[in-house]
Formats: C-alpha cells, structure tokens, sequence
C-alpha cells in the first residue's frame, strides 16, 4: 500500500489555456480557457501519454463533442522533430478525456514543445524537459545492524531537478511504505549535481511506522530520537526497499509546497482548468541488513 504524495505525484496548481495566437501556457493564468493539459511524462516509459480537457463542456456531455476543432502535435524544441501521438476518449466515471498516447520514449533532458492548434491558426504551447538518468548509491558495502549510518546519494540531479524517496519493509506478510521526510530527506551536495541523505535503517522505520507524535501535549523529544512503532526484529525479513522520483526542472516551483495529489493522472478527478505537464524518472533498489537484532 502505497501512503504518500510520491506514487505519481501529480500537481493540480492551475495551467490554463488561452486562445492568444502562439501563447505559452501561463501555470499562473487568471482567464479561464478552452483546454487543459497534464500528465508525468516517465523517462523511459513506453506508455506515456498527454491528456487534456475542454473546461467548457460539462462533465457528463457526448464524449464526442467538444474535440473536434483541434490538432495537437509534440515534437522535440532543438530538432523540431515531430513525435507520433495517437488519440483515444478515455470515461472516467462520465468525465471525458482525450489521451494522445506517445509514440516512441522520451530522451533525457530533452526539451519538448506540445502544441494544441485551433482550426483558426491560434496556438497554445505547454514546454517541458525530461530529467537525467539518476545514479543512485550507498556508502556501506555492508550494513550491519540497524543503527548503522547510512549515506543515500543520488548523482546527476542538476538543480533545479530534485529526488522525493519512499522507503519499504516486509511487515505480518504485508509491503508497507513511507516517505522519507521526517528525520532527514534528499538535500542538495554542495558544488555537485547531487543529493543525499544520512540515516539508520530503524530511522527510515519512522517514516514508514511514526510514533504518536502532535497535537495536545506533544513531547519535545528531538525527532532525530524517534521510535518507529514497529521496530527492527519485528519486520519479516531482513530486505529493505528504496524507490525513488526524480522531477525534471519543471516542478522547481512546487518542490517545497504540498500541492501533490495521490494518483492524480490517474484518478480523472479533474477540475476547470487545471493541470501541469512535466518529466519525471522512477527507480528502485534494495539492500539488506545483516542483523535485525
């Protein structure tokens, strides 16, 4: 089960598009438009796919209308190389959506214009780029014990791309996750293209398994000396598991905000107007802990 912001973290901040000729898409745009674009572009993924919305037509109207006095086109910015899209009608509970499914993976820190063009000649552009390749690492060959200090990096992180890291444990038969956010997370290397971050397994336990900590009557105990409510000699093996998002250069505007919603592509809860395009990367790896005890 799947408890944070990073499954496939989609921001709702409103992109609005306007019907100005040749207009970049404003993601602070007061005017409501006719369309809006979102979707987390995967970095080597083969089922990528652009979605939009014509805001103008009620949520249960003919999944036919709506659609028809566009062309929408994606092509790379440097080459002017056009990419293959192909359009399907997707129903999310009587919320119609077109899905224009990209042809062939997108390349690393590559920068792409999608275009949406009206019969009139108007043109709105939404421009994106794709992340680098992440190296990901560990500073310890072996880890011993669960109160072994371990630095997390990942290299080729060029600011203003960022990494947001889950944390895994087998637990009474069961995966469970957390973000890794309370007691250290991935920060900035100072004069590298990296991130990392410096913590014991039981530590990355109280992401996944937080003591009762807030409200009435909090304890002022650092959070540096929490306690995971499940401890290390309860987990069901000794595999622990890492996955991780890197965000391309796009989402620097909310990479210190909460504006994340869980499984936002793919909920089809959209409203008027909303929607963010932009590239991402996921990875995983695993370690394991000599001892539990």
């Amino acid at each position: 089960m799947i408890n944070s912001r990073l499954t496939i973290t989609i921001l709702f901040f409103g992109i609005v598009l306007s019907c100005d000729t040749n207009r970049s898409i404003n993601p602070f745009e007061d005017d409501i438009g006719s369309y809006s674009v979102y979707g987390a572009i995967e970095l080597g993924g083969d089922n990528n796919k652009i979605r939009i919305r014509n805001v103008s037509i009620p949520f249960l109207a003919d999944s036919g209308s709506g659609y028809e006095n566009i062309n929408v086109s994606l092509r790379e910015v440097d080459s002017g190389r056009e990419i293959s899209l192909r359009d399907t009608i997707v129903n999310y509970n009587g919320n119609y959506t077109v899905n224009y499914l990209i042809g062939e993976e997108l390349q690393a820190r590559i920068t792409y214009d999608f275009s949406i063009i009206y019969d009139d000649g108007n043109e709105v552009n939404s421009v994106f780029t794709m992340p680098g390749v992440t190296r990901h690492r560990i500073n310890q060959n072996t880890i011993v014990n669960c109160y072994h200090p371990i630095r997390f990096t990942w290299d080729n992180v060029i600011a203003p791309e960022y990494i947001l890291v889950e944390v895994g444990v087998n637990y009474q038969g069961q995966t469970y996750w957390g973000e890794v956010e309370r007691i250290d997370e991935p920060d900035r290397v100072p004069g590298a293209n990296s991130m990392d971050m410096v913590l014991t397994v039981r530590q990355l336990l109280v992401d996944i398994f937080p003591p009762p900590i807030g409200g009435e009557g909090a304890t002022s105990i650092p959070v540096e000396l929490w306690s995971p409510t499940v401890e290390c000699n309860e987990l069901d093996n000794n595999e622990i598991y890492i996955r991780y998002i890197h965000f391309g250069p796009d989402w620097e505007q909310f990479e210190e905000t909460d504006y994340y919603i869980f499984d936002f592509l793919d909920s089809g809860e959209i409203e008027n107007g909303i929607g963010f395009l932009g590239g991402i990367r996921r990875d995983s790896y695993r370690f394991e802990v000599q001892t539990l005890n």
